[in-house]
């Protein structure tokens, strides 16, 4: 399967963190939210965050939950339509 960067998908976590300037690391001790997880977060957008989770990674990066889970529907879809699984369209 191609990676996000290969499909042009960056998660909104991602982006936040890159222009926050802060590492992976970074984000893990600021937040409390494990590393594995945060990283799950960032590139498969079938994995939702735990309301714990989300609401903490909405507060570091000053966005709403809301945003964080618009991002990651957009991105599914966007990968059904490229995987060719465009039911809404059908």
């Amino acid at each position: 399967m191609d990676t996000p960067e290969e499909l042009g998908e960056v998660s909104l976590l991602e982006q936040l963190r890159h222009e926050k300037g802060v590492s992976l690391g970074q984000v893990v001790a600021d937040t409390g939210v494990m590393h594995k997880t945060i990283r799950r977060y960032e590139r498969d957008p079938m994995y939702y965050p735990s309301a714990s989770a989300l609401h903490k990674l909405a507060a570091y990066y000053g966005v709403s939950a809301t945003e964080i889970l618009r991002d990651m529907r957009a991105r599914v879809r966007a990968r059904e339509v490229l995987e060719g699984r465009d039911v809404a369209a059908a």
